[in-house]
C-alpha cells in the first residue's frame, strides 16, 4: 500500500518472564482510535488493503481472508456488462464508509480516500483526470492542535490498556489494579519495553486480528506471520429471534447445488441475481456489522474482544458506540435487509437479471453458460450421468451461516450450509427407501 510519509505510534509493552508473549501494552488515544477503526472497515475494504499491502502474487506473503478474498477477486474479474449500473462494480470494490467524517482525523487512516475537487474517489483517477492521492493523518494533526485528541475515544481519556487478544479498556487505575484486572500473576511479569509502531506494523496488527490468536505478540516480537487460519469446526446455530432489531426483513432465495452423486462431492452452485446480490453485498458490511449480526457466535475471537471493548463507556464516545452497536432502521427493500452501520440493501443493487450465475465453493462468481458448465465438468473429469442437482432455500439461518463461514473458510458454501452432513443424510434416506 502506497503511503505518503509515515506515522509512528509509541507503546509501553509488558512482556512475560520468558519474553515470548506480550501480556499487555499501554497505548495512547491515537493508537486506540486506529485500533477501533478496524470495526468500521468493510469486508471488501479489508480484502483490498491487505492485497495492496502484502501483494497477491507472492504466495509467501499473500493473505487470504476466508472466502472473501476470492469473492472480491470474482467481482473485480466480472465484466462490467453484468452489473446493473456503471457504478455498481465500483461500489463493491471500494465500499463507502459511513465514518468518512471521522476517518481523516485518524493518525493513520487505513480506509484511505482519494480526494478531488469534484468527488471522492477510491481508485484510479477522477473523471476530471486527477490522479488518486492519499494523505495520511492530515486532519489528525489539525485536530490534535485544537485539543481534540480522541476520534472514537473520549477526549478526556489519554491512555488505554490493550491485551494480546485485543481487549481494550481505559487506563484509569494504578499498576496493581491493572494486573489484577487482567488476572496476571507477578511471577509472569517480565521486562517492559518501549516499542514504536509504524503504518506497516498497524497493517500487520490488522492481519493478526483476523488470523492469529496472539496478534500483539506476533507483531511486537516479530514472530512468524500466520497467513491462513486452521480450519475450524463451525457451529452454525443462531438465535434468529435475537436479530430482529438488526435484520428487518429477509426474503428467501433459491440456490441449486451441483453434486457428484457417486461421491456426494459438492462441485459448485447455480443461482439467480438475488443470491449473487446477497453475496456481493457482504463486501459492504463492516466488521462491526458482522459482530452485530453474529453476536458471540463469530469465529473472529480477537475482533470479538475489540467489539466487546466498546461496551465500556470509558473506551469510546457514546455516539460511536450507538452507530456501531445500535444502528438505525431504514425502509426495507431487499432479499436481506440488514439494518447495520453500512445498511446492506440487496435486491436490485448490483448485477443484472434475469440471469443465472455459477458460484464456486470459495464464493467466486462467474456468469452461467452451458459451455462454461460443460468445461467445468470436463475439467473435473466427471461424467454428466454422475451429476445431480439439489435445490436449497437460503433463509436467514443459512445466510448468516454463509457469512460466518466466509470469514475463515475457503469453502464457504460447503461449511456454511454444512453440505457434507446434508448429503450424508440424503444418502441415508435413499438407502432406507430401497
Amino acid at each position: 500500500m502506497s503511503l505518503v510519509g509515515d506515522v509512528k505510534f509509541s507503546l509501553n509493552v509488558v512482556l512475560s518472564k520468558q519474553k515470548d508473549k506480550v501480556l499487555f501494552a499501554e497505548v495512547g488515544s491515537d493508537f486506540a482510535d486506529v485500533l477501533l477503526s478496524f470495526l468500521t472497515l468493510s469486508l471488501g475494504t479489508i480484502v483490498r488493503v491487505l492485497k495492496e499491502h502484502y501483494g497477491e502474487d507472492n504466495k509467501g506473503a499473500r493473505v487470504n481472508f476466508g472466502s472473501l478474498t476470492s469473492l472480491y477477486k470474482g467481482v473485480a474479474n466480472l465484466d462490467s456488462i453484468h452489473f446493473k449500473t456503471n457504478c455498481s462494480k465500483e461500489m463493491l470494490l471500494y465500499p463507502k464508509s459511513l465514518f468518512e467524517d471521522e476517518s481523516p482525523k485518524l493518525k493513520l487512516n487505513i480506509n484511505e480516500s482519494f480526494a478531488c475537487k469534484k468527488r471522492i474517489f477510491r481508485s484510479g483517477t477522477c473523471i476530471c483526470g486527477a490522479p488518486k492521492k492519499m494523505e495520511i493523518g492530515a486532519k489528525y494533526f489539525e485536530a490534535a492542535a485544537n485539543g481534540d485528541c480522541g476520534v472514537f475515544t473520549p477526549t478526556n481519556t489519554e491512555s488505554f490498556i490493550i491485551t494480546d487478544g485485543l481487549l481494550m479498556f481505559p487506563h484509569t487505575t494504578g499498576f496493581i489494579q491493572t494486573i489484577k484486572k487482567l488476572g496476571i500473576d507477578d511471577m509472569d511479569l517480565g521486562e517492559t519495553r518501549n516499542v514504536t509502531f509504524g503504518s506497516s506494523g498497524m497493517m500487520d496488527l490488522l492481519k493478526g486480528a483476523l488470523l492469529s490468536s496472539t496478534p500483539l505478540s506476533d507483531v511486537i516480537l516479530k514472530k512468524e506471520r500466520l497467513i491462513t487460519l486452521p480450519k475450524q469446526n463451525l457451529n452454525n446455530e443462531f438465535n434468529c429471534t435475537t436479530l430482529q432489531r438488526t435484520v428487518y426483513e429477509f426474503k428467501k432465495v433459491d440456490l441449486t447445488l451441483i453434486v457428484q452423486e457417486s461421491t456426494n462431492r459438492f462441485l459448485f452452485a447455480q443461482a439467480g441475481k438475488e443470491m449473487v446480490d446477497f453475496l456481493f453485498g457482504l463486501l459492504k458490511i463492516t466488521l462491526g456489522d458482522v459482530q452485530c449480526l453474529l453476536g458471540s457466535n463469530s469465529c473472529l475471537k480477537r475482533i470479538n474482544n475489540l467489539y466487546k471493548s466498546i461496551e465500556d463507556p470509558g473506551s469510546v464516545r457514546a455516539s460511536t458506540r450507538r452507530r456501531i452497536m445500535e444502528p438505525k432502521m431504514t425502509n426495507p427493500n431487499g432479499v436481506l435487509h440488514v439494518v447495520t452501520s453500512s445498511i446492506l440493501e440487496v435486491q436490485g443493487q448490483y448485477v443484472k437479471g434475469p440471469k443465472m450465475y455459477n458460484i464456486a465453493d470459495d464464493l467466486t462468481v462467474t456468469p452461467f453458460s452451458t459451455a462454461s458448465t460443460i468445461s467445468i465438468l470436463k475439467g473435473l473429469k466427471i461424467p454428466f450421468s454422475d451429476i445431480v442437482e439439489l435445490p436449497v432455500e437460503i433463509r436467514l439461518q443459512e445466510a448468516l451461516s454463509i457469512l460466518k463461514a466466509s470469514l475463515t473458510s475457503t469453502s464457504a458454501i460447503t461449511d456454511g450450509l454444512m453440505i457434507n452432513s446434508m448429503l450424508k443424510k440424503k444418502r441415508k434416506r435413499r438407502w432406507n427407501e430401497q
